[in-house]
């Protein structure tokens, strides 16, 4: 089953704002559904659009970060 997420739980997860995310909605710039006037968006779909714009850094080499908050 898929793991759905409301435009308020996307800008979390993307840390921005529900009104970039709508904007961007708008823009057909980011992986949406809707369902009625829902939008709703597969989380996914969302870290699949967030990997393929990862920029790394030249010469190939990552840096490891940490998540620790």
């Amino acid at each position: 089953m898929k793991h759905l997420l409301t435009v308020k739980e996307a800008a979390e997860y993307l840390r921005l704002a529900e009104s970039t995310i709508y904007k961007m909605v708008s823009r057909r710039d980011i992986p949406f559904m809707k369902i009625g006037t829902r939008v709703i968006f597969d989380l996914e779909m969302l870290a699949e659009w967030v990997e393929a714009h990862t920029v790394h850094p030249v010469g190939g080499k990552r840096r490891r970060v940490s998540n620790a908050a």
